[in-house]
Order: C-alpha cells, then structure tokens, then sequence
C-alpha cells in the first residue's frame, strides 16, 4: 500500500471518521508485513504530535510507545518463539488474526487516548455511540473486609480515617489514603492471626503489616497473617494476586504460602504472586531482592521442598502436574495493576477475560469456545468502564461482546462486520 493511503487510513482511525470498508482496509494494511516500517514512521511521528503525559505519567506514557511499537513488528517476527517463555501453538490463520489484532488494539488505545487529551466531548460522543446502558464502571471502593482473631468481622468502610481497631498485641489503623497499618503493641503473649478477603469488584487494597511489609491485594484475592511479629519466621497466606515490599530482616525470614501448593521464603525484597484457583499457574515474579520460591509435595505425609532461587526480571512458574520452571519476563506486564492499569502483551482472550471479571465483577462466557485462544495486546486503565477495553477488542474486527444484567456474553463478530452503537454492540 502507498504510504500516503496508510498514513490517510491511520489517520482517519485515530480521528474515528473511517468508514466500514476504509476499517477493514486498514485491518489489511496492518496485517501486511511490507507496511511495518511504514507503520512506525507514523507512530514515531504521532506520538511526538500528542501531550500524552498529560493522562500519563512519563514511565506510562513511554512503556504505551513501547508497547505498540513492539507490535508492529512484522508478523513473522512476533510469532517466533521466545526461548525464555513456554512454547505456544496456534493455527496459521488464528495467528495472524492474533497479530492483526494485537496491532489493533494498540493503536485503539491511542486513539483513545488521543480523544481524550484534545476533546473531551468527543470521548463523550464515542462512549455514546458504541457503548451500552448497562455499562459497568471500574471499582472506586473497597468492599475488603477483615476476619480477626475472635472470628468477628470487620468491614474496612467501616473504619473512618484515622480510626483505629485494637487486636491482641497489636492496633489497626486506617490511614488518610485508606490503606491499613497494624502497630504493634509490644503487648502480645502468643501469636493470633488475621484474615483480609478482598472480593470480586473491589479496589485494591494496602495494608502494612507489624513488621513494616506492604502488601497491595488485588479483587478476588486474600491474605492470613499474624497480627504481630514475636520469634522465628514471618509467615502469611496467601490466594488470588498480591505485590509485596517485605521488610528486611535477616533473623527472620519472611514465608509466603501459596493455597498450600508453593512456597516463597525472603528476606527482604519486592515481588508480585498470582496464583488464582481458576488460573492455570502460580506465578511469582521478582522485581528486587531475591526470593526462594519451592513447590510443596509430600512424601509419606512429609512436606517436601526444593527451593530455586530467582533473580530480578526472573518468573517461577508452577503448572497443575506439579511443574516448576523459570524464566526472563517483562517485569511490567505483571505488576502494573497496582498502579491501576491492564497490561496484555500477546494475551488470550481467556486470561484477559478472567481478569476483567475479577475487577468488574461481572460473569463470562462464549458462544464460540475457539474464540477464547485469539490474542490481543493492549495498555489502558484500570479506572476505565468495561467498555472502553472490550470496545477494543470490537474495532479489531475478531470478536463481539454482549453485557446484560452483569453478564458478558463472547460472540463471534457478524459477518457484516462490526456496526458501532447497534444492536448488541458494547
């Protein structure tokens, strides 16, 4: 394709004036690998045009950059295998929808964005067009609730700032920005343990625990854990997805277990675990430090671990046959949640549906089964509505969506193509 159509057609997406045909055009010319260089010149140049740091932060803003100019690889090149991640198989033909698709979407979220720094009444007008009535918001409060030592319950929006809760040996504290700190109070005679639930369509959460480790919990996730800190180990529990800062101390190692199936031991570091019963992996990935992470068997009703050491930007991955293995990753993909964003590089649809149910909760499921191996890559917040991700996703000409009464239904796009605002578009 002649450069100047493309930059025309691209151009035109980012303004959303494109025609049906002109969409599907462009789909084509994104998918054709002798346009890969013609594509980053136009990114290149766009991108120095916006003042996206206005709705980004500067490391936002550049890993977004990133991000889509790692997708515009040529095809090819994006589905040779990275030696340092598992081996994926696809379908020559579900593979290169997966790359379209990922390129896609990444210049959606530009576009998005683009709309959104110069116009306000213009987001306003593409909401209106393409999104539904039964549009679900992102969370903006807790609904996490903590069960203490005597089996009672306490509701975090329950507490006002500033407000305390005293515990054996230590005191609860809601802080000005909501987060939670236990202070030890020197008082205890025995260790007593408290359970944080942070269910599905909650914010995150932040609690520092007596010893000073900040824990950042995301929806559908909890955390056992001692009230105060006496002798030997520093032990929690944990289910469902958490960041942790864990205070140093070398006489006291800290001990994560994970649904009883893996074992992170510590001394001081930062590293995020995700490790959901429906997923299929525990995941721990370190960013600092470093982090001793064991699966747990048992031999004759023995416990028994083997520890591997991880470094920073190293992923230890255990699968359900018991399989530990580790890997380089990207650390951003896996933490940025707790700075209130999605991240899907190459991610099936599956997984990112998993995830939006977490946070919106909503409920899912296909009408095409098949659907959930396609692909996308995208970075856009977490503060936004459902729509805004799953509109996405429709532009890219592979898959439809319908929300009803909390529900989301996958379908397969009509074979007229998507028609924005009708029918049971988003």
């Amino acid at each position: 394709m002649k450069t100047d159509r493309l930059y025309y057609l691209l151009e035109g997406y980012k303004k959303n004036s494109l025609n049906a045909e002109e969409q599907q055009e462009l789909t084509r010319a994104i998918a054709d690998t002798s346009n890969a260089e013609a594509l980053k010149g136009w990114l290149a140049d766009s991108w120095g045009k916006e003042t996206l740091p206005d709705l980004l932060s500067k490391e936002q803003s550049q890993s977004l950059y990133e991000s889509i100019r790692e997708n515009l690889k040529p095809a090819e090149e994006n589905l040779k295998p990275n030696k340092n991640q598992f081996p994926r198989y696809r379908s020559g033909r579900i593979s290169r929808i997966a790359a379209a698709a990922s390129i896609v979407i990444a210049l959606s979220a530009l576009s998005y964005l683009w709309f959104a720094n110069h116009k306000q009444s213009r987001v306003d007008e593409f909401t209106k067009t393409i999104a539904q009535s039964q549009d679900i918001k992102a969370p903006d409060a807790t609904k996490a609730r903590i069960t203490l030592a005597d089996g009672s319950t306490l509701y975090l929006d329950s507490l006002d700032k500033g407000e305390s809760a005293s515990q054996q040996g230590a005191e609860i504290v809601k802080l000005e920005k909501g987060e939670l700190q236990y202070k030890g109070t020197g008082t205890a005679k025995e260790v007593t343990f408290n359970t944080l639930v942070n269910p599905r369509g909650s914010d995150v959460v932040i609690i520092t625990l007596a010893d000073g480790t900040r824990i950042w919990l995301n929806a559908e996730s909890s955390i056992t854990y001692p009230t105060s800190f006496i002798k030997g180990e520093r032990k929690i529990e944990l289910t469902g997805e958490a960041y942790l800062e864990v205070a140093r101390n070398e006489k006291m190692p800290f001990i994560v277990n994970v649904r009883n199936k893996a074992e992170v031991k510590v001394l001081g570091t930062e590293f995020n675990i995700k490790a959901y019963d429906d997923e299929p992996e525990i995941k721990t990935t370190l960013v600092r430090g470093e982090v001793q992470v064991a699966r747990i068997a048992r031999n004759d009703s023995v416990k028994v671990l083997q520890y591997y050491r991880l470094k920073p930007g190293e992923q230890a991955s255990l699968n359900k046959e018991g399989i530990l293995s580790v890997g380089q990753v990207d650390i951003k993909e896996h933490i940025v949640w707790k700075n209130n964003m999605f991240c899907f590089n190459d991610t099936d649809l599956e997984s990112i549906m998993k995830n939006l149910s977490r946070w919106y909760d909503v409920d899912v499921s296909y009408e095409n089964p098949g659907l959930k191996s396609l692909t996308f890559g995208a970075l856009i917040s977490r503060r936004s509505n459902i729509s805004a991700i799953l509109n996405l996703m429709i532009m890219t000409g592979t898959v439809n969506f319908e929300i009803s009464n909390g529900r989301i239904v996958v379908k397969d796009t009509p074979k007229d193509g998507p028609k924005y605002g009708q029918g049971e578009m988003i």
